[in-house]
């Protein structure tokens, strides 16, 4: 780890400071633990995205930022008007649709019998 804060997570932080709303950033958690020994990347993680392990520590911080959010003493639910869109490109307004009803399909096509696994690639159980 450089002790950088990878682009990605700086854009996170980024647009959750516009919108005010809470962030969580738990590389730089499970960075500071992993320096002071509580765990190690090699002995403790197993695979990626994320192991059990990984899946527990994820829980936990959840759980941190929740509790601390409910210490505070419940105020009024009142609408509040949004500020203006910090990306004028934002998917905002997007919409998801099923594939089968595209009709612009510039050239792609939708595979539903594809198989990762008999092109090379890894298909996790589940």
């Amino acid at each position: 780890m450089t002790g950088k804060t990878p682009e990605v997570i700086q854009s996170f932080d980024k647009v959750a400071a516009h919108y005010g709303v809470p962030t969580l950033d738990i590389t730089e958690e499970i960075y500071e633990r992993i320096k002071r020994g509580e765990f190690s990347w090699k002995e403790d993680f197993n695979g990626v995205h994320p192991s059990e392990f990984g899946q527990q520590l994820y829980s936990d911080s959840i759980e941190r930022l929740l509790e601390e959010a409910r210490s505070d003493a419940p105020r009024p639910v009142m609408a509040h008007a949004l500020p203006e869109k910090l990306d004028p490109a934002s998917w905002s307004e997007g919409k998801l649709f099923a594939p089968r009803i595209a009709k612009k399909l510039n050239g792609v096509a939708v595979e539903t019998d594809y198989d990762a696994a008999k092109e090379g690639g890894k298909v996790r159980p589940g």
